[in-house]
């Protein structure tokens, strides 16, 4: 005879006791806890480790899209200083030949004009 309190399950070949299902149950049941909370781990992983290959994909382009903002901003600068040493070098052309027209007026005309006040008065 059992003991009371302690009912068994009957299955055709084999008496089962409740606190042994009941355990399998918790079994089962903290091993597919563990399995789930480890794929949503590895999905999370897997996810992180997605975005952190893009965000170094971004900086990438980052870095050669600002390369090349700095390349054209040297040439342009370049270009820019080219030019103002042009039109520094055309105004002293300017300049010096502006200054030989006014000694070259002072040299002939100056006695001429000397000449011309001179009968004049």
């Amino acid at each position: 005879m059992e003991p009371l309190g302690a009912e068994t399950l009957h299955l055709p070949g084999k008496i089962l006791n409740p606190m042994v299902s009941l355990l399998s149950y918790i079994i089962v049941g903290v091993v597919s806890f563990l399995v789930g909370v480890f794929a949503q781990y590895v999905r999370d992983r897997v996810k992180n480790r997605a975005i952190i290959h893009d965000l170094n994909k971004i900086e990438g382009g980052k870095a050669q899209i600002q390369k090349e903002v700095e390349l054209e901003a040297t040439l342009r600068r370049m270009k820019y200083e080219d030019k103002k040493t042009q039109y520094v070098k055309f105004f002293n052309l300017i300049d010096a030949y502006q200054g030989q027209g006014v000694k070259d007026f002072q040299t002939k005309m100056m006695p001429m004009i000397g000449e011309l006040f001179k009968e004049a008065f």
